[in-house]
């Protein structure tokens, strides 16, 4: 028992492989570990399932609960209740432990205060949420788990004010006390990404992606999560959420992206997608993005709006044209039939060889050259309008419509101005957000409602007048 004292106090993840039987990595759980030996602030970024929680909350508290008395915690999340919840798992935690569970007076927690949690031996942790008075608490440890949520009380801004004017000048400095800061970020100005952390020699700072070194398959934690795995996860939540999830890599504007994490929301668990129309009148548009290149995707992009509200029911973007253009004149008539569109709106850079053929289409289509003032005005006056006004929807129902979103999604967060200011995706490929965008745009026309802009004429409508191809007007 001495021994395993002695080790415990010493070594973190000691405590949490032989006392609380948690699986742990030999390298990564080590380091975050080591880095309480070193420094009194510690932040680590780890990816989700990675144990960090379990490790640098669960694990610091109770190994601190277990071997010392008179002192005092804090346990914050983004609100009190989401910190309660992160108690309760300390809580539960020691009940079904034989170290720990007479650490519990009684068999049972105090009932009195959700928010508190006692000992016996003047013992105590609270759960405290951002932004809530702290004049005169001194504790000896706080520990931050995750202070962001999807829909946030709080901007990023205010938690890190209250982090830095709050929160930092709280703790005893003491020795084995500690202010440990864990998360996964959100953005990349975030609190997890304050240079006022990240290069203070004061504070430890970790970052442990699930994926280190794509090219030769290396991973964080290879006995939990294999690059096989990691994968099948991948190919499960779409792109999106795991490069920001998994691989710890937000985008937003503050590296030149136009379409920031935090903005482009709109999924929508009340519908699925579509692959034939249920309207009996002819509702849908559709938006197309041609490219005939072996491996280029040629996108096809139906929506429909509905009170001031654009649905994106069908999304189409396969290689398999394969430079055929035929092919891709069938595709289009084969969702006009499907979805029998009112309305097509397609860019026309790429269908300059076979203009005559698509001219002798009888459907109501218009061809757009996609400029690059038009393409600013596309994404950045219309598109980003309707997401923060949440009039975009996504399908998000079923797994598959998960994936197809998410790959628009992250398409539109790889958007931003190169050193010449000029839009592009500045990484992957950008085919699905153009026909997004053109759908978006030019939607309107055509189309009576009300709630998405004031007045009976757009901010960009003389736009759409200049820069769409009708048969008897100039080309641009």
């Amino acid at each position: 028992m001495k021994e395993f004292k002695k080790n415990s106090l010493k070594h973190l993840w000691y405590w949490c492989y032989h006392g609380l039987g948690y699986p742990l990595n030999d390298n990564m759980h080590k380091s975050w570990s080591d880095a309480l030996n070193t420094h009194q602030n510690v932040m680590i970024q780890g990816f989700r399932e990675s144990y960090k929680s379990s490790m640098m909350l669960v694990g610091y508290a109770t190994r601190d609960m277990y071997f010392r008395t008179n002192r005092r915690g804090l346990v914050y999340g983004h609100t009190k209740p989401q910190a309660c919840a992160k108690l309760d798992r300390i809580v539960e935690t020691c009940l079904n432990n034989e170290l720990l569970s007479p650490l519990i007076p009684g068999g049972q927690r105090d009932r009195e205060s959700k928010a508190e949690l006692r000992k016996q031996g003047s013992y105590s942790i609270n759960a405290v949420g951002i932004g809530s008075p702290a004049r005169g608490e001194h504790p000896h440890w706080i520990i931050i788990d995750d202070p962001f949520e999807d829909k946030m009380r709080f901007s990023h801004q205010f938690i890190k004010d209250y982090f830095f004017k709050t929160v930092m000048n709280m703790r005893l400095e003491e020795p084995n006390c500690h202010t440990i800061l864990i998360g996964t970020p959100q953005m990349k100005s975030d609190l997890l990404h304050d240079p006022r952390i990240i290069d203070n020699p004061d504070w430890k700072f970790l970052c442990y992606p699930a994926i280190t070194d794509l090219k030769h398959k290396r991973v964080s934690w290879p006995e939990v999560w294999p690059y096989s795995r990691l994968i099948k996860r991948k190919a499960v939540i779409g792109d999106l959420e795991f490069e920001q999830e998994f691989q710890l890599n937000p985008m937003d504007s503050s590296t030149g992206q136009m379409f920031p994490s935090d903005l482009i929301q709109g999924k929508s668990l009340d519908y699925s997608l579509h692959y034939y129309s249920t309207f009996s009148k002819k509702k849908c548009i559709m938006a197309i993005d041609p490219s005939f290149g072996s491996t280029d995707n040629c996108v096809f992009i139906v929506g429909y709006i509905e009170k001031g509200i654009l649905f994106i029911i069908h999304i189409d973007a396969r290689s398999d044209i394969k430079g055929d253009p035929i092919k891709f004149l069938k595709r289009w008539e084969d969702k006009l039939y499907r979805f029998n569109i009112k309305m097509t709106y397609a860019e026309k850079n790429s269908l300059q060889s076979i203009l005559k053929e698509v001219n002798k289409i009888e459907q109501p289509h218009r061809l757009i050259n996609t400029t690059r003032d038009l393409k600013l005005d596309m994404f950045k006056e219309t598109l980003v309008n309707r997401f923060e006004r949440d009039t975009i929807k996504f399908p998000y129902m079923t797994k598959g419509d998960q994936i197809e979103t998410n790959k628009i999604l992250l398409e539109l967060n790889n958007l931003g101005f190169d050193k010449n200011q000029k839009l592009k995706a500045l990484h992957g490929k950008d085919d699905r957000a153009i026909a997004l965008a053109i759908l978006s745009h030019f939607a309107i026309k055509g189309f009576s409602y009300t709630g998405f802009f004031t007045g009976t004429e757009s901010i960009s409508s003389e736009s759409r007048r200049k820069h769409i191809l009708y048969s008897d007007a100039p080309e641009y």
